[in-house]
């Protein structure tokens, strides 16, 4: 039982358990479907984007960069498999702050989960790096 104030170190009941180590980084994760309809985002994500987790998943995760086209693209690409994976570099907005630099890497799942899609992405100016999940 927990007796002290601040966030508990573990992630809310509600989070698959496959997503539930993505809560550990640092880095921004979102897990995303083929249409870019998020269905999963870690509190690092959250934390950047300044909006709640329920509010990011199932949402359309192209509205949250200035050029959301580029992230719409890469996920049809990828649908059609002229790649397994992607990276570039995108600006993040952010709720009442400038947008956040980050570097996206996007790639196609396991043939046995093609339903969802990953990508992830970490802001260079904190240190942080981006890695597929």
């Amino acid at each position: 039982m927990r007796t002290g104030n601040g966030p508990s170190p573990f992630p809310p009941v509600t989070v698959p358990a496959r997503f539930r180590p993505f809560d550990r980084l640092a880095t921004l994760v979102a897990v995303v479907r083929g249409d870019g309809i998020v269905v999963f985002a870690n509190s690092a994500l959250e934390d950047a984007l300044g909006v709640s987790r329920r509010t990011i998943e199932a949402s359309q995760f192209a509205d949250n960069f200035t050029e959301r086209q580029l992230l719409l693209n890469a996920l049809r690409s990828a649908g059609d498999n002229e790649f397994a994976a992607l990276r570039y570099d995108a600006w993040l907005n952010r709720l009442n702050h400038e947008p956040l630099p980050v570097h996206v890497s996007s790639r196609r799942p396991n043939p046995g989960a093609r339903s969802s899609w990953s990508c992830s992405s970490g802001s260079n100016r904190r240190g942080r790096t981006a890695r597929n999940v």
